[in-house]
């Protein structure tokens, strides 16, 4: 009598458990990393905002007035911000020296909330002058440019004081 080598079916059902488990380990390591990658976008994109409105400021001794509440400083915004339109057009204007093509975030995770908002140089949230917000997705819980304003699960929404 001759022996066939192979595998049970137990060992086979051993090893395709395994590679599940080590795909939905690197799945979830790669979705964090592609969360990482869109926050620094916003980092980056929110100092570039500031460096131009405090150019802007610097030549002309006030900050844009955005229309006197809330207006989308980014390419869009969408979600919950959505309501705030792209923005203000002498708003633009005005920046374009500054700033020549807005910025655009990068849309990911259940924030609820996408773009950059600006505001100002009238709004009073504690302090009277011009603001920027912004959302950042997990793994911040806090905010590396300004202050938290709400955060929830998904999301912390900040707040950044450019000044009156």
């Amino acid at each position: 009598m001759q022996l066939k080598k192979g595998f049970t079916l137990i060992e086979l059902l051993v090893a395709i458990a395994v590679i599940g488990i080590l795909s939905t380990i690197v799945l979830a390591s790669l979705n964090t990393s592609r969360a990482k990658s869109r926050n620094s976008k916003r980092l980056s994109d929110i100092r570039q905002l500031m460096n131009a409105y405090n150019a802007y400021y610097s030549d002309n001794g006030f900050f844009p007035n955005s229309g006197g509440g809330w207006a989308c400083a980014s390419i869009n915004c969408y979600d919950g911000w959505a309501i705030y339109g792209n923005g203000n057009q002498s708003m633009d204007s005005g920046l374009y020296p500054y700033l020549p093509t807005k910025p655009t975030d990068p849309v990911g995770g259940n924030r609820g909330y996408g773009g950059y908002m600006y505001a100002g140089p009238s709004i009073t949230i504690g302090y009277t002058g011009a603001f920027f917000i912004y959302a950042l997705e997990p793994p911040y819980t806090t905010c590396p440019i300004g202050y938290v304003n709400s955060s929830g699960s998904d999301y912390v929404v900040c707040l950044f004081y450019l000044g009156n």
